[in-house]
């Protein structure tokens, strides 16, 4: 087994609700919101219940001053 498909599995797994998976845009999230989201999720389901937003910004690719204004737009809504 190759390196990628051994940490595949070691790295676990985060669960997401397909509801959500087909509705984000309807609840008014944007791709950027969701794609945080998601990372945000994955830290918490890891044990990381307060991620450092230099961490999400290095695995989305997106800047952190872009993460905190989605951040602070996701608890508006």
């Amino acid at each position: 087994m190759d390196n990628f498909a051994k940490n595949l599995i070691s790295e676990g797994n985060t669960s997401i609700p397909n509801l959500l998976l087909s509705k984000y845009t309807e609840i008014g999230m944007s791709n950027e919101e969701f794609i945080i989201y998601l990372q945000i999720k994955r830290f918490i389901d890891t044990g990381n219940r307060f991620p450092d937003i230099g961490l999400i910004a290095h695995n989305t690719g997106l800047n952190k001053n872009n993460i905190y204004e989605s951040l602070h737009n996701l608890i508006k809504k």
